[in-house]
């Protein structure tokens, strides 16, 4: 008998040793006491978020209790003691896996989105569905620890943000994406309505702004955006444009054309061209391209003959129809 309990005890021990729970202890504090209560919905088809090899060893990253539910719930009210806001946030887990690349680097992938519930219905608020690596020495509480400010900063940023107005029956929640998808303009207005868009609402929407125009040069290509005072828009406060039934995103390297294929928008580009680095000398992102108009025009000239570009270095990046969002896949 002695013998079975000390089997055990070691046994629970040498798990409890090749595991890491995901630390929840970010802040999440709602400042503006908007919310009056967070919910967790765990709708994943497999619930084993994976492991990572530390020290030559297989460690098992889990939830606290493996209880997702109660771990998202716990963290909410530790930061929130005393709620006063009207909100009842729901969040929904639809994806969290963490995997090892071939040469060994930790890779996690995940996807949440959070709702506003409302007389029995529940309104999109936001969702974030992407890859982020590590460097191949990475701890598993490095890991643990970036998941969690990936999840705070998601949380944080619902407190805020407007719900789309449409709303989702309970019995439908779990197929949100193709419920909206049916009702979008953006996925189901053809062709695309003429003009600016200054942000992603508007855009989704189809609701151009009405005192933006674009200007084109004697070969009638788009040389830049302009307002009815004639003033030049800066690119940083535009998202997107249709001209002649072909919609363009304002991206750092220029306007690129927005296609569409049974998975959604998607720009021909790379994570390199949509976020730039600093490479040393000058930030190329969207604030030097916004600011000037000589390079903002050569780039939509290029970006304009590379429609079709078949380098390897680039590739389909999806452009998420509810958030406006690019969702790197690589």
């Amino acid at each position: 008998m002695k013998n079975l309990l000390l089997f055990i005890f070691l046994s629970n021990f040498i798990a409890a040793q090749n595991s890491k729970v995901i630390e929840l202890t970010s802040n999440i504090k709602d400042r503006k006491n908007q919310v009056k209560s967070l919910t967790l919905i765990d709708i994943r088809t497999d619930r084993n978020i994976g492991t990572v090899i530390y020290h030559s060893k297989p460690v098992e990253m889990i939830f606290e209790s493996d209880n997702a539910k109660s771990a998202f719930e716990n963290w909410f009210s530790s930061h929130n003691k005393k709620t006063t806001g009207k909100k009842d946030i729901n969040i929904i887990l639809e994806n969290l896996k963490i995997q090892n690349s071939d040469k060994g680097i930790p890779i996690f992938t995940m996807k949440i989105s959070s709702f506003m519930k409302a007389n029995g219905k529940f309104y999109f608020i936001d969702r974030y569905q992407n890859s982020q690596s590590f460097i191949q020495s990475s701890t598993p509480k490095t890991i643990s620890d970036q998941i969690s400010r990936t999840l705070a900063d998601f949380i944080k940023e619902t407190y805020g943000k407007l719900p789309i107005s449409i709303g989702i029956p309970e019995t439908e929640l779990s197929n949100y994406d193709l419920y909206l998808s049916k009702t979008l303009p953006i996925l189901n207005t053809n062709p695309l309505r003429e003009g600016v868009y200054d942000d992603y609402e508007s855009f989704r929407s189809q609701k151009p702004v009405v005192n933006y125009h674009v200007v084109k040069n004697k070969k009638q290509e788009i040389v830049r955006i302009k307002n009815n005072e004639n003033l030049q828009v800066l690119n940083n406060d535009l998202y997107a444009f249709v001209d002649n039934g072909i919609p363009y995103k304002v991206t750092p390297v220029g306007y690129l054309e927005i296609f569409k294929d049974e998975k959604g928008l998607y720009l021909i580009t790379n994570k390199e061209e949509l976020i730039p680095k600093n490479n040393g000398t000058m930030i190329i992102g969207a604030g030097l391209v916004g600011g000037l108009a000589g390079v903002a025009i050569s780039l939509m000239i290029d970006s304009q003959s590379r429609k079709n570009r078949s380098d390897s270095g680039f590739y389909n990046v999806y452009v998420d129809a509810l958030t406006g969002d690019y969702v790197f896949e690589k």
